[in-house]
């Protein structure tokens, strides 16, 4: 499942990896052992967040065809760095410090808030680098939708001494998206799908995730006939 963030490896960031192994950096390559990566939402997003880093660890590696194409881009790629390509495994080392250390404009603990420091090889940190950024905005979007659910039924309960049971359903076009707001909504305290739906229920959605377009008037009819045409065909496209 956590393969999924494998493909967010760039190209670029496997030529640049290969070109620190190989120890002939482009005057543009900054590779560095270190990422700093700041903690928005307190102890909770943090013990969320390291528990997906543990799945990653286990899961990453670079992808073959990705590999293949930077060899094809540039040829001076050896044969036994192609090996320590994918051979490459992300195994960090994480420390927590206070993100005002790092960044002046946040307040310091109690109040500020945290990061992790995680440190690696050079080129490992590279090829890492998007798939983090990718698992962090998946987790902070995540993240704040369960935490705004939660706050509903805490309203709820100081408004009306009862609330509503909210449970994630997840939808079926992403297994790595779905795990990851499971795994927020779990965190708050709420039902997941798996545990709340009946036995032999559909436990997911197979619907694509909506997008609403609106206008404002005065309307063009032949506008949105026109965006409507677009959506069907793209919706046939990927059936």
């Amino acid at each position: 499942m956590f393969t999924e963030l494998n493909a967010w490896t760039p190209i670029q960031a496997i030529l640049a990896a290969a070109r620190d192994v190989e120890g002939r950096k482009f005057s543009e390559d900054r590779l560095e052992g270190q990422l700093i990566m700041p903690m928005p939402h307190g102890q909770l997003f943090e013990a969320v967040f390291l528990r997906t880093i543990a799945w990653m660890v286990e899961s990453y590696r670079v992808p073959n065809p990705k590999i293949a194409l930077a060899r094809a881009t540039d040829p001076a790629i050896t044969d036994e760095t192609e090996a320590g390509l994918r051979a490459a495994r992300f195994n960090p080392t994480i420390r927590r410090a206070p993100l005002a250390a790092f960044d002046k404009s946040v307040a310091a603990p109690p109040g500020g808030p945290n990061a992790f420091i995680i440190d690696d090889q050079p080129f490992v940190i590279e090829l890492v680098m998007a798939p983090l950024r990718c698992l962090m905005d998946i987790l902070t979007f995540s993240f704040e939708s369960a935490r705004d659910a939660h706050d509903i039924g805490v309203i709820a309960r100081e408004t009306t001494g009862g609330a509503p049971t909210i449970f994630h359903r997840p939808y079926a076009d992403s297994r790595l998206y779905a795990t990851l707001e499971a795994l927020c909504y779990y965190a708050h305290g709420l039902m997941i799908g798996p545990l709340e739906t009946p036995e032999g229920a559909s436990q997911l959605d197979i619907s694509y995730r909506a997008v609403n377009v609106r206008s404002r008037p005065p309307v063009d009819a032949g506008l949105l006939s026109l965006a409507r045409t677009s959506m069907e065909e793209m919706l046939h496209g990927l059936r």
